[in-house]
């Protein structure tokens, strides 16, 4: 019978996400802690044990497909413990997965991230957490129904109420912190869009309306990820003209966001000022 809880390491570079998955894992009842980018992840799964890592797969420096193969190659140099990788992107494509799966990881999960998602993959690859706590008695609240618009708003009530779950008790200042995160990140993250197709610079563009359309999905902002994914496609496609008319539009709809996040979760507006 296992005594300590499993340790899981989260290698995420958005801070909105990472305070997110964190939350889930403490909920989950594991232990986790958290690197920012491929090279910590190397480092991290280098010196200490786990029992899972959960690998976001666009991060800065090394990605996570590049820190996946370099911790395999080192596994298998060490003849040690093959370590159950769990790959998280915000692409969903049949060729993500399979380039996940050559990459060394073992499983795959899209963003955004829902609880009962995290809990079966770690399930399926970890010892059940410690007894008390386990992933399907904490899954089991009843989850809200509706999608986004059904009221107006430009959140997915399912999320919110996802969210809430995970804001309770001693995670209240962690869902705090995830909503202050996620307006300071897309903020930075529109300017940074609007710099960049002024010069028309493509990558920029496509590689920041691919986080903003990961951290919009994470807090239910699905109608903003929506605009995102279709300005990284215009914008790949060669049309300029209509992807700053599509960027005007994500302007706007993250005005309705954030005043929406802030009614459901008012400690972060303190947070974030």
């Amino acid at each position: 019978m296992r005594v300590d809880r499993a340790r899981v390491l989260l290698a995420e570079d958005n801070a909105a996400n990472r305070k997110l998955a964190l939350a889930m894992l403490e909920r989950l009842g594991y232990a986790a802690e958290a690197v920012v980018n491929g090279v910590e992840a190397v480092r991290a799964a280098g010196s200490v044990v786990y029992d899972a890592v959960l690998m976001d797969c666009r991060m800065p420096e090394v990605d996570g497909f590049q820190a996946t193969a370099e911790i395999r190659r080192r596994e298998t140099l060490a003849s040690s413990h093959r370590t159950p990788i769990i790959a998280m992107t915000a692409d969903a494509m049949e060729d993500d997965r399979r380039r996940c799966l050559e990459a060394g990881m073992d499983d795959y999960l899209s963003k955004p991230v829902s609880l009962e998602s995290l809990a079966a993959a770690l399930e399926r690859w970890v010892a059940p957490a410690d007894e008390g706590t386990s992933p399907q008695s904490a899954t089991s609240d009843s989850r809200a129904q509706g999608s986004v618009g059904d009221d107006g708003s430009p959140l997915d009530p399912q999320i919110i109420a996802d969210l809430r779950r995970l804001g309770t008790g001693r995670a209240h200042g962690a869902m705090s912190g995830l909503i202050s995160s996620f307006v300071r990140d897309a903020e930075s993250n529109l300017e940074r869009l609007h710099h960049a197709l002024d010069r028309e610079d493509v990558e920029t563009v496509a590689d920041r309306s691919h986080a903003l359309a990961g951290s919009t999905a994470t807090v239910g902002a699905r109608g903003m990820s929506q605009l995102c994914v279709r300005l990284k496609g215009l914008v790949s496609e060669g049309h300029l003209e209509a992807a700053r008319g599509t960027l005007a539009d994500i302007a706007a709809e993250l005005d309705r966001v954030r005043v929406a996040l802030r009614a459901e979760f008012p400690a972060s507006e303190e947070a974030a000022t």
